[in-house]
């Protein structure tokens, strides 16, 4: 795995381990480390390079990345959504309907609001299977399902199988 397949959708840094434990608690060396949205994660087998055949840790690493590279609660666009589908989660969509100034009515904002919440307060649990996102967009919606449903609704996308559930 390497960065070159990823500059498209994120940054990849390298710093000195001086740098890193100015920002960051570093308890191994090398580490990896993910930081978005305020908060960092580190990926699990940083502290056992060493003892991981080359091609298991390339593979966790390209998982581990892949799963972590998106923000907790993305807006799902048709440009993003195969990128998101790679993440081989489950993915949870809060579909409503934004108008032509993408505002969304107070009803299905806070429908929008409580999905997100639930993730952030949750997401110890959710994370390792779930990729929460919203659209404005409920056509995308419908693309995938293959008809139209009200808005707002939850739509449970398997990304690997496409199998829905709503």
């Amino acid at each position: 795995m390497s960065s070159e397949s990823h500059q498209a959708q994120a940054y990849f840094y390298a710093t000195s381990v001086e740098v890193g434990s100015k920002h960051f608690i570093v308890d191994a060396n090398p580490v990896v480390i993910v930081y978005k949205e305020s908060n960092h994660y580190v990926f699990p087998l940083s502290d056992a390079f060493n003892e991981v055949e080359v091609s298991t840790l390339n593979d966790s690493m390209h998982t581990w990345i892949m799963q972590e590279k998106f923000l907790t609660f993305p807006k799902i666009t048709r440009e993003n959504l195969h990128h998101l589908r790679e993440t081989g989660k489950f993915l949870v969509i809060a579909v409503v309907e934004e108008n032509k100034l993408l505002e969304i009515e107070t009803h299905e904002q806070e429908f929008r609001d409580m999905v997100e919440q639930i993730i952030r307060t949750k997401r110890s649990k959710y994370h390792d299977k779930f990729q929460f996102a919203w659209t404005g967009t409920p056509d995308l919606a419908h693309t995938i399902l293959m008809d139209n449903i009200p808005t707002p609704h939850l739509l449970v996308l398997n990304s690997t199988t496409n199998h829905h559930h709503i």
